[in-house]
């Protein structure tokens, strides 16, 4: 059976699939497995969906502050979820647990 991808819906950038706020725990995993070790490209991955984000919050209104967009689509990138040196690991599922080298 095929993965389900957690990718972002617009407008809003809520989850396709499980329909969080993207990129939801899901998201994080797949995109820092996606990115493995390659820091900057997935930091320029995050900052484009970032911009088209922006774009969207202020033609429509209705998303609350801007910069909390920076800590929602990039921030959180500077330690993925799954990789070793994360504090701690979110499975695919968004559970959290251990630190992701059990």
């Amino acid at each position: 059976m095929a993965e389900l991808v957690h990718t972002p819906e617009r407008p809003g950038f809520g989850c396709a699939v499980c329909r969080r706020p993207w990129p939801c725990p899901p998201a994080k995993v797949q995109l820092s497995e996606e990115y493995a070790g390659d820091l900057t490209g997935l930091c320029v991955y995050l900052s484009a969906q970032l911009g088209d984000a922006i774009e969207e919050a202020v033609r429509d209104h209705n998303w609350g502050r801007v910069d909390d967009l920076y800590d929602r689509f990039v921030s959180w990138a500077r330690r993925p979820v799954c990789w070793p040196q994360a504090e701690q690991y979110i499975d695919r599922h968004g559970h959290v647990g251990g630190s992701g080298t059990e």
